[in-house]
């Protein structure tokens, strides 16, 4: 993917303490891979609602829209259902939605809400990307 194909969502004021989440946005044809790193919680939901929403409007033609959610280390009920509703977009709006997820801080989050049956899920990018 393009460096010129990254969007960085995160408004970052270097006088400031880091961002607590990181959202990337890289695009190729009609899929969208949106890489989120740190903590999703009340303080940060906006932002990968922004991304997600932003990749499945009408005019973004996307039909495949991959969450990579490796680099998440907090997913707090906001995150939750900030993906619970991108997935009720995605289902209304013909779009694909996959989530790239391994790591036990978010697929417990998924099992413990009875979210997993929403999503397609896959370990990492390339699964998701080669389905």
């Amino acid at each position: 993917m393009a460096s010129s194909d990254k969007l960085d969502f995160t408004p970052y004021d270097p006088g400031q303490p880091a961002p607590l989440l990181h959202v990337r946005v890289a695009r190729t044809g009609a899929t969208s891979v949106i890489t989120v790193a740190g903590e999703i919680d009340m303080y940060s939901a906006r932002e990968l609602e922004v991304a997600l929403t932003g990749q499945m409007e009408a005019d973004a033609d996307a039909s495949v829209v991959i969450a990579d959610l490796n680099g998440v280390s907090f997913m707090g009920s906001v995150g939750l259902a900030v993906l619970h509703e991108a997935a009720v977009r995605a289902a209304r709006q013909g779009v694909q939605l996959r989530l790239a997820v391994s790591t036990k801080v978010v697929t417990r989050a998924l099992e413990v809400s009875g979210l997993t049956s929403e999503f397609a899920l896959y370990r990492t990018v390339q699964e998701a990307l080669a389905a």
